[in-house]
């Protein structure tokens, strides 16, 4: 979600959800999963800790600055996540609920 304007998180998009939960790709997929999905993605971006520091990689300049870009990005996308955690529920939720949705 990084350099994403903000005008397209998931409040002012929810119909976008419905690219991540296909039912023809997968119809026995519990909805419980699908719903678990947005928070197993803020857990997971919270706790991942690769190239959290770079001073031990001895990294060239430029690469360096990339990784704290990186880092600096991430951040951005952990506060949005968590800022619209509850929309993001809701429209998977109002996905998976919708005829043709997962059962």
């Amino acid at each position: 979600m990084a350099g994403i304007p903000r005008s397209h998180t998931i409040k002012r998009r929810p119909n976008r959800t419905s690219a991540y939960v296909p039912p023809s790709e997968n119809p026995t997929l519990p909805v419980a999963d699908v719903l678990a999905c947005a928070r197993i993605a803020v857990l997971y971006m919270l706790f991942s800790f690769y190239g959290a520091t770079t001073a031990e990689y001895d990294l060239p300049d430029e690469a360096e600055a990339d990784l704290q870009r990186h880092w600096s990005e991430r951040q951005t996308s952990i506060r949005r996540l968590i800022e619209s955690l509850a929309d993001l529920e809701d429209a998977l939720a109002t996905e998976t609920a919708r005829p043709g949705g997962l059962s």
